[in-house]
């Protein structure tokens, strides 16, 4: 047999694949690098005759003899097959699949960073146009302006009964006639205001469906930011692999169904922040609040929900053998 003077096509890609599949490797860091530094495909590579700028040196590979040649192509394709191993342990070996350990490229990046801002905007946006009708008037002030109204509304009338009580003892006096018509017309106006502050009062009582779509929308705008934050904090750290981007788009979804979850919370009183459970009664500043962080911080608004959910309905999980056995390694079938 004599030797070849250089690679054949098939086998000049087996040693392509094998650098490809070994810097991604690397790059990517964790099991499967660990496995390419035991596997040392770079020697390998250097019998072959590769070069610095990532060419195959023929005369290299011509130099060799033809049992040595044979010896190294077989190495090589089982090299690959174990490279291909390698990254299955760390996700689908084609690179192409979107849980590959691969980066996200240039323009995924800048779609995904456009995505987020866009939908921090558009929030943004929606929330200011619905706000007063979330948040309604200012109830304080209009509580003390009805708490004034009635005041002077009391007043009013004694001093319609003192005026009544003067007049019916001279009635034929016209000053006290005069003074009886001034004090029945302050009484009237004195309802007259009590009885607009509590409808102004009874009108500014926020619609239980506009704070929930408020809160839900405030948890999506929590998720949005997490979602570009986090985004541009791994892109500046140079970490952000592709696989990640499916978290990002559930990020302002996620935060939209769990604040609602949260507001509930808050309506049975479980997390109040102003000990009331009606909607005239809620903090819906405090609400409002917890949606946006509910959102920012979804995986600690999970962990309280557990903690909430596994408080209340705490069960007795001790069994005589429970299923895997003490130490988690075995257990004994028909026992449980």
């Amino acid at each position: 047999m004599t030797p070849t003077k250089a690679l054949s096509p098939d086998l000049l890609q087996t040693c392509l694949d094998i650098r490809r599949r070994t810097d991604q490797l690397i790059l990517a860091g964790g099991p499967g690098a660990h496995r390419v530094a035991l596997l040392n495909p770079e020697a390998l590579l250097h019998a072959v005759g590769e070069q610095p700028d990532g060419t195959f040196d023929d005369p290299t590979w011509a130099a060799l003899s033809p049992q040595q040649q044979q010896s190294l192509a077989v190495q090589l394709t089982e090299m690959l097959k174990m490279l291909v191993d390698a990254a299955a342990a760390d996700g689908p070996s084609d690179p192409q699949h979107i849980m590959s350990v691969a980066y996200a490229s240039n323009g995924q990046i800048l779609v995904w960073v456009l995505v987020g801002l866009v939908m921090v905007v558009q929030l943004l946006f929606v929330i200011g146009s619905r706000w007063e009708e979330a948040t309604g008037a200012d109830r304080g002030v209009l509580m003390a302006n009805s708490t004034v109204a009635l005041n002077n509304a009391k007043i009013s009338q004694l001093a319609l009964e003192k005026a009544l009580s003067a007049f019916a003892a001279a009635p034929d006096n016209a000053t006290l006639r005069q003074e009886f018509s001034k004090a029945k017309g302050g009484v009237e106006a004195a309802h007259a205001a009590f009885e607009a502050t509590k409808s102004l009062l009874d009108a500014a009582t926020v619609n239980e469906a506009k704070v929930l779509q408020m809160v839900a929308l405030l948890g999506g705008l929590g998720g949005a930011l997490h979602f570009l934050t986090s985004l541009v904090a791994y892109i500046g750290n140079r970490q952000l692999r592709r696989s990640w981007l499916a978290y990002y788009l559930a990020s302002p979804v996620l935060g939209a169904g769990l604040a609602p979850a949260v507001y509930l919370l808050v309506r049975l009183g479980v997390l109040n922040p102003s000990g009331g459970n009606t909607a005239a009664n809620l903090n819906l500043f405090g609400i409002y609040a917890f949606a946006v962080l509910t959102g920012l911080f979804s995986r600690v608004a999970l962990d309280k929900l557990s903690e909430v959910f596994g408080t209340m309905f705490r069960t007795d999980t001790g069994k005589k053998d429970a299923l895997g056995g003490e130490d988690g390694k075995g257990g004994t079938a028909g026992k449980d």
